[in-house]
């Protein structure tokens, strides 16, 4: 079992180390999609804070992690839409 997949199932069983992982893996991508999207850093970062916290409330709903990505992303719009 690979290292992202192991992390996964952590994350499934609410293992906050396996949130961390993702947290480690993303967040400079996520702050700077954020950025180019909303010009504002403090703001890019909030939303990125944000993302994670909805993909920890969501942890159970993943089958791969490749979706854990696209949750993200498409979290950062949509919490950018809110706004």
């Amino acid at each position: 079992m690979n290292s992202s997949l192991a992390q996964l199932y952590a994350l499934q069983a609410g293992k906050e180390s396996a949130l961390l992982h993702f947290m480690d893996v993303y967040t400079e991508q996520l702050r700077f999609y954020a950025f180019k999207l909303i010009k504002d850093k403090a703001l890019a970062e909030e939303i990125t804070a944000d993302a994670f916290i909805k993909l920890w409330h969501n942890r159970l709903k993943f089958k791969d992690v490749e979706n854990i990505k696209s949750f993200l992303f498409c979290g950062i719009v949509c919490l950018i839409a809110q706004i």
